[in-house]
């Protein structure tokens, strides 16, 4: 079955600035910003109980870090460490540099809920 190549898509012409184009766009902001203080809310709700569940794989989970509660399996995997500044090095070294220099960043514990 051969799949025949689709012709790119014309690019888009560019938005004609109005009136009613700026309004939509303030409005968005406005959105936005509402959305990310919901947001916050929610992860201000959600990190103090990540941090007790955390707390309990660790005093419960032995070192397999899992424990059973109810119907939930909770666990403490390992995930690679992240690094912020990440785009910046890679602006000054290289991504191959980064990536070797990322690979030192210490692992992390993930939550992970099954």
């Amino acid at each position: 079955m051969s799949k025949t190549k689709q012709p790119a898509p014309a690019p888009k012409k560019p938005l004609r600035v109005t009136a009613p184009l700026i309004g939509t766009y303030l409005s968005l902001q406005d959105e936005r910003r509402e959305l990310a203080r919901k947001v916050s809310a929610l992860e201000r709700r959600e990190k103090p109980i990540q941090q007790a569940l955390i707390a309990h794989i660790q005093a419960e989970g032995g070192k397999a870090r899992t424990c059973t509660k109810g119907k939930y399996t909770l666990s403490l995997e390992d995930a690679p460490g992240s690094v912020s500044w990440k785009a910046e090095y890679v602006k000054l070294k290289g991504a191959e540099a980064a990536e070797k220099l990322q690979a030192k960043a210490p692992l992390r514990a993930a939550l992970v809920i099954a």
